[in-house]
């Protein structure tokens, strides 16, 4: 029985695609760390604090976070090996 990594080469393959399953890892700048992602997490804790106070759904104040997320996840950049992440992806607290 063949394992789970060679039965999905044989999927990918068989429909005509290039297969890579060597392991990534994707990593945020220490900057977006640091302001944007911050930001983002105090707006989604203020929306979780008013909502428990029975205030209404905003959807305006939540579809804007949602935005901001996707421009911080615009930001994550993926690197093979960790000498290849650049000194402004190493974030340490």
């Amino acid at each position: 029985m063949k394992n789970l990594i060679e039965q999905s080469k044989d999927i990918l393959i068989n429909k005509g695609e290039e297969v890579s399953l060597e392991e990534a890892f994707s990593r945020l700048p220490g900057n977006v760390i640091n302001n944007e992602l911050y930001v983002a997490r105090k707006e989604m804790n203020a929306i979780c604090d008013s909502l428990k106070n029975g205030d209404d759904f905003d959807t305006k104040r939540f579809s804007k976070l949602i935005s901001e997320l996707q421009g911080i996840k615009k930001e994550a950049k993926t690197f093979k090996t960790a000498e290849d992440v650049p000194q402004s992806f190493i974030y340490k607290s």
